[in-house]
């Protein structure tokens, strides 16, 4: 498809010139790859404000400082959104021309210009998006979450990144959407409440079970999730464990929850205290693994 083919090609292309530099290396590269265009880029300048205008008149956010990209991200973060913003960037980006690609030539001059740069942020946002492309099971409040830890108000003042977070915006409320659809499904399981232990077992054919539910892994950490952020007190998570000889499967459904409890840390992190979990105190480290504790076996 067209659009779909043009979305990536602009994104390859203009990935392909980020070198290095002192300066913001970004405005470089966008004013180079604008320049592979008959208009200078013109056309994508009036598409990122149409879409900024977009999600201002549609209440994403409430004007174009970068300081609120980072509040459309912690709104995603906090699962706010039951609407995509009715701008859509791959439909938008396949109604222009495409590139004249000779002149990208020009830019291969920024490979001498720049070479103490800290590519750590362009990388990133590639990092970013990539989950979100490769993987059938990101977690849109994750992925949120993490590209607030990553980058500043004056970053999303950047059209380098603004192409991209509109982008990864998509991606993230459409995966929410369909998330919400799931809770739904998934809440149904929960008629006690959320604050009672959620107890999971093997059954005499190694199959995950929950609520008289047998689960595969990638439902085992939907139910782990959803039980944890919907959990008012302490979480407590316990594995039942019949025959030893289940072995194999016990470490699978043992690093699954592993890793979901990680994660709710992660976020319970933030969430507190605006910091990543790597960064708090012992003791407040020691608050956050209260309410998420270790995996109990029985």
């Amino acid at each position: 498809m067209k659009k779909d083919y043009l979305l990536n090609i602009f994104f390859i292309l203009i990935s392909y010139f980020a070198l290095a530099q002192n300066s913001r290396i970004e405005i470089e590269i966008m004013n180079c790859t604008f320049s592979a265009f008959a208009d200078k880029g013109l056309q994508y300048e009036n598409l990122i404000k149409k879409y900024e205008e977009a999600l201002i008149n549609e209440s994403f956010m409430e004007d174009a400082k970068g300081s609120n990209y980072r509040n459309v991200l912690k709104n995603i973060a906090r699962g706010v959104y039951d609407t995509l913003p009715s701008i859509n960037l791959a439909t938008e980006m396949g109604k222009l021309d495409g590139p004249e690609y000779d002149n990208f030539e020009e830019c291969n001059e920024l490979s001498t210009a720049f070479t103490n740069y800290n590519y750590d942020k362009i990388y990133k946002i590639h990092e970013i998006l990539d989950k979100t492309v490769n993987s059938k099971t990101f977690n849109p409040k994750f992925i949120a979450v993490e590209t607030i830890l990553s980058f500043t108000d004056e970053d999303f003042e950047l059209s380098y990144y603004k192409l991209r977070v509109f982008d990864l915006f998509e991606r993230l409320i459409s995966r929410q959407l369909a998330g919400k659809i799931r809770e739904e499904f998934l809440s149904k399981f929960f008629t006690t409440g959320f604050n009672e232990p959620l107890n999971l077992s093997l059954n005499d054919k190694s199959e995950i079970m929950v609520k008289n539910r047998v689960l595969n892994l990638t439902d085992l950490k939907d139910f782990v999730w959803f039980y944890g952020i919907n959990n008012e007190s302490i979480s407590k998570i316990v594995l039942q464990i019949d025959n030893q000889s289940q072995i194999q499967i016990m470490n699978q459904v043992k690093e699954t929850i592993a890793w979901v409890i990680d994660e709710l840390r992660k976020k319970l992190a933030v969430d507190i205290f605006n910091q990543s979990i790597e960064e708090l105190t012992e003791e407040q480290k020691n608050e956050i693994f209260k309410i998420y504790p270790d995996l109990i076996l029985e």
